[in-house]
């Protein structure tokens, strides 16, 4: 019979064992489930957006996947991804009634991938009329799953706006970008933060800017999650003092940064998971003068 204390590789594989599994269950506790009140605005005295995004809707998938514990597990807030495919549609109507009947956001904002395959004509039509339905004032930009890398767009797509664009909504200008943006996007963002000295600026962009170095990593190992031109737009953006938030998905995970300038707080980027991955998530963003707190949530009660 083997002995623990006499036998070193047998001890290093329990620690390393009871490591795992406390990594299990701390990853699983860390789920904010969806709360029984949101904090409103009229309660908090704070502008609140919600941010979804990754929406992969698809009308193709018809049978359902399971999920593997092991893509359950959060590490350090990355893990492994698979998409819910046949459940996308139901989590988008799951997330469009909570924004009406519970949420009341003030704005809502979506970052791109609005569907999973740019040849499902049907999901388009699907999601466009779902996306309808919400009793709020909402932004979305595209995605890399939504048009192609030259912009092109077939007929079903047309209802996103083209190229860069500015949307004015009370105070806020929100400024979207294109998944792939040239150098003539960023010239006119140049141009169009220039004309927008009297707002609080919002820039939504899919690909993420900011990123920390364990993606660095990932993202050279799979797929590329920062955007093309990325550090010529953080150059730009830290010129301007009335730029507040930087709201970006594709990567899938939940990722929160502040830029700093001179000691002082200047930009928050952040970064949301996939709404059509578990475990599910939506963020609600409260937005003052003086701050910005931010909270991620489970839609899955």
């Amino acid at each position: 019979m083997l002995n623990m204390r006499s036998s070193p590789v047998l001890k290093n594989f329990f620690s390393f064992l009871l490591l795992f599994v406390s990594f299990i269950f701390l990853s699983r506790c860390s789920i904010n489930r969806f709360p029984k009140s949101v904090p409103s605005q009229e309660i908090t005295g704070k502008f609140l957006i919600l941010h979804m995004t990754d929406l992969h809707v698809s009308t193709k998938v018809t049978k359902p996947s399971s999920m593997p514990f092991t893509h359950k597990i959060r590490l350090f807030g990355y893990k492994f991804h698979r998409l819910d495919l046949y459940n996308s549609k139901r989590l988008l109507t799951k997330a469009v009634d909570l924004i009406n009947n519970e949420i009341k956001p003030g704005l809502v904002l979506i970052t791109g991938d609005i569907v999973h395959d740019k040849s499902d004509t049907e999901a388009y039509r699907w999601a466009f009329n779902e996306l309808q339905k919400l009793n709020v004032p909402y932004v979305v930009v595209p995605g890399d799953h939504d048009i192609d890398k030259d912009g092109t767009k077939n007929k079903e797509q047309s209802w996103f706006k083209p190229g860069p664009f500015p949307v004015v909504y009370q105070k806020y200008k929100i400024i979207g970008l294109p998944p792939f943006p040239s150098d003539k996007d960023i010239d006119w963002l140049k141009s169009e933060l220039d004309r927008s000295k009297e707002y609080e600026v919002i820039v939504c962009h899919h690909r993420m800017l900011k990123i920390p170095f364990i993606m660095k990593v990932f993202s050279k190992l799979s797929c590329p999650v920062r955007a093309p031109g990325a550090k010529k737009i953080l150059r730009l953006l830290s010129q301007y003092d009335n730029i507040r938030l930087v709201l970006t998905g594709h990567s899938h995970t939940n990722y929160v940064s502040t830029h700093y300038v001179s000691g002082k707080k200047k930009i928050k980027y952040i970064t949301t998971t996939s709404l059509a991955e578990y475990p599910f998530e939506i963020r609600l963003i409260w937005i003052s003068d003086k701050d910005i707190t931010t909270k991620v949530y489970s839609i899955s009660r």
